[in-house]
């Protein structure tokens, strides 16, 4: 595959177009093969419908005496039914017309009987080999079909893989990346390529020279968040939606191999390009007045879908004396709680995930606690623990860690942000128990979208996003129709794999609450424990609003150009 010429998505397109081919192969070949079962089917009726007839009229020339209307009666249904075989023509007319010579009609019906119950045999044996030739044949068919689905599957992941592997690691080493792979991974190596030797010559150059590849690597940094963050969101989405179509087991497997891998990249990619900009002291830090439970709510948010689907307990609270408002650049921090609270639920089996949040020195403190194995040591070189890091330290603080092997880790997050007047609290008072059930389901739809496209998104990218949004709501009520039905059928194996594929496609939107009840009922049909027919309701009665909501933020996202705030002065 030239770079020139494969992109991700046309990659991933053959590789559903493969799949389908070889659905469609086993469909046709049983298909093909059927007819044969049937025309052999249809000769063995034939023939015990013929045996059925010499039958009756046996028992005609067998009474005593016989009866001529009877016999004339019986003949002529028989000579229906038996068409034009030779056997039958030379032999019916002996039995037609009555005379002296019942011997010899007996014996006619006698050889009608043998011939017949001869043809019937041979047509059993026929349908027989016919329905072994087409088992195996099906079978191998099969085989054949999930060989090219599994070889096809594994190269494509092998070949995005690898590619951003090697670009991965290239980035670590501070090397040329190899230019191979798809099209956008090779203009990320290309581009990369060209910043190091960018970079190289600023470093022999004058400090003019040097500004300027200071430059060129920011814009660098930048084009990438736009090149490579919404192909890969339109990868991991458009994957998403492929999981709640009808797979089986081993296609299901591959297309959940790429979606988790793509969003496991789609992570690194967007905490590398951040990391970037801060290291190279191109990190701007905005000054606004922000509310501090708002922000660790939708900090909450990105990990809130895997935190439901393992039944952990998210809790988000600020501490007596903390106060409600502080000034800085919330952007930021939330993503400093968001790189610290990925681990901990990555490695918290069960139990709770808190942040708390406090004041202590004239400095904000977030403590990320959890109740699982911990954050071991060597989890804190990854990009993303790198990037809380240096924004903690930006902000004037930085990051420490108590790590309990076994029993769990709190990760404390010190920040120096503004003080502002706090204002009065209006509407009900809400409690320091949980943050996340404040926000409604739109909210966090809204707020994942941001999420995704990030703040430099431009107008091709929120359109890409948009259009995701658009297919979710679109399929959402087809995917709920065959959920009713498989449990109408008691097909629980049928609707554990409807919940798994619309869960995860949930998770990814920003529907957090929406992939819990999914998580909920895909338990239920894969161990048979609970009713689902009420988590099925739930989720009925919560689709409107789910599918309005994406509908609503995918006409926005079409509809408004994106308008970056004036850039804010540097720290």
């Amino acid at each position: 595959m030239s770079a020139s010429g494969w992109t991700m998505g046309r990659l991933l397109r053959w590789g559903i177009a493969v799949a389908l081919a070889a659905v469609a192969l086993v469909g046709v070949t049983g298909f093909l093969r059927n007819n044969e079962i049937l025309q052999a089917q249809t000769a063995v009726l034939r023939s015990q419908q013929v045996l059925g007839r010499i039958g009756e009229l046996r028992a005609v020339v067998q009474a005593e005496p016989v009866v001529q209307d009877a016999l004339r009666l019986r003949a002529a249904e028989l000579g229906e039914v038996a068409g034009a075989d030779p056997v039958y023509q030379r032999l019916l007319p002996l039995v037609a017309v009555p005379g002296p010579d019942v011997a010899g009609m007996r014996a006619a019906v006698e050889e009608m009987r043998r011939h017949e119950q001869t043809r019937l045999d041979r047509g059993l044996r026929e349908l027989g080999a016919v329905s072994r030739t087409n088992r195996w044949l099906i079978v191998w068919v099969s085989v054949v079909a999930a060989l090219a689905v599994l070889i096809g599957g594994r190269l494509l992941v092998w070949r995005c893989g690898r590619t951003a592997g090697e670009i991965a690691a290239a980035a670590r080493g501070a090397r040329p990346a190899p230019v191979d792979g798809p099209r956008e991974l090779a203009e990320l190596a290309t581009a990369w390529n060209e910043s190091l030797a960018a970079g190289a010559a600023a470093r022999a150059a004058t400090r003019t020279e040097a500004a300027a590849a200071h430059a060129a690597g920011s814009a660098f940094v930048d084009a990438m968040r736009q090149e490579v963050r919404m192909p890969m969101t339109t990868l991991t989405g458009m994957t998403g939606l492929l999981l709640e179509t009808s797979l089986d087991t081993r296609q299901r497997a591959l297309a959940e191999t790429v979606h988790a891998s793509g969003s496991a990249l789609l992570i690194v990619v967007g905490d590398r390009l951040d990391l970037a900009a801060a290291e190279a002291g191109d990190l701007v830090l905005e000054r606004r007045p922000f509310a501090l439970r708002d922000c660790v709510r939708r900090a909450l948010e990105p990990v809130a879908g895997e935190a439901a689907a393992k039944g952990l307990h998210l809790e988000g609270r600020l501490a007596p004396g903390c106060p409600e408002w502080a000034g800085g650049d919330e952007w930021w921090v939330r993503r400093i709680l968001t790189a610290l609270l990925r681990p901990a639920v990555a490695g918290t089996g069960h139990g709770t995930v808190t942040v708390t949040v406090s004041e202590a020195e004239g400095a904000i403190r977030f403590a990320v606690a959890d109740t699982g194995l911990g954050v071991p040591a060597e989890r804190h070189s990854d990009a993303g623990v790198l990037l809380a890091g240096r924004l903690a330290e930006a902000m004037g603080g930085g990051i420490t860690t108590e790590y309990r092997p076994g029993e769990g880790a709190t990760v404390t997050a010190t920040v120096r942000l503004d003080e502002v007047e706090q204002p009065e609290r209006s509407g009900e008072p809400y409690a320091d128990v949980e943050p996340g059930p404040r926000d409604s389901e739109p909210d966090m739809i809204r707020a994942r979208a941001e999420v995704i496209a990030g703040p430099e998104a431009g107008a091709p990218d929120r359109r890409r996003l948009a259009g995701i949004l658009h297919r979710f709501a679109d399929r959402l009520p087809g995917v709920l129709d065959r959920m009713d039905r498989a449990v109408a059928d008691g097909d629980t194996r049928n609707l554990a794999r409807l919940a798994h594929g619309l869960k995860a496609s949930a998770a990814t939107l920003g529907a957090n609450r929406f992939a819990a009840l999914c998580a909920d009922l895909e338990d239920r049909a894969h161990h048979a424990h609970g009713d689902p027919a009420p988590v099925l309701r739930d989720l009925h009665e919560r689709a409107r609003e789910v599918g309005d909501s994406m509908e609503s933020v995918s006409r926005r996202l079409t509809r408004e150009p994106h308008r970056p705030d004036p850039a804010p002065a540097r720290r």
